[in-house]
């Protein structure tokens, strides 16, 4: 199953604000660790997805094994660094630097 860029970034978004919620309300016990081991698991493989669908895609239409890996690794990289940018930013916002 190949998965866009557009559909990672909502997954993201929506177990990013479902964490953030469990956050807010405190309620982090044994069964929110799983669930946030499931959350992560998760995005460990649409990221993986991406990768994959980017790098095969870009390496069997191009022929440039080395030039799809660097490609599939800038594109997922970049979009864990947002990832990580609006975590920081949020937590920022709700408790200071």
């Amino acid at each position: 199953m190949k998965i866009t860029k557009r559909q990672l970034r909502r997954i993201i978004k929506e177990e990013k604000a479902r964490i953030l919620a469990e956050q807010a309300g405190g309620d982090y016990d044994e069964g929110t660790q799983y669930a946030d081991d499931d959350a992560m698991g998760d995005m460990d493989a649409a990221m993986n997805e991406l990768w994959e669908s980017i790098f095969f895609g870009y390496s069997e239409a191009t022929g440039d094994a080395d030039r799809a890996k660097h490609l599939a690794k800038t594109v997922v990289l970049e979009l864990a660094n947002g990832f990580i940018k609006d975590t920081e930013d949020h937590f920022e916002e709700r408790f200071g630097s």
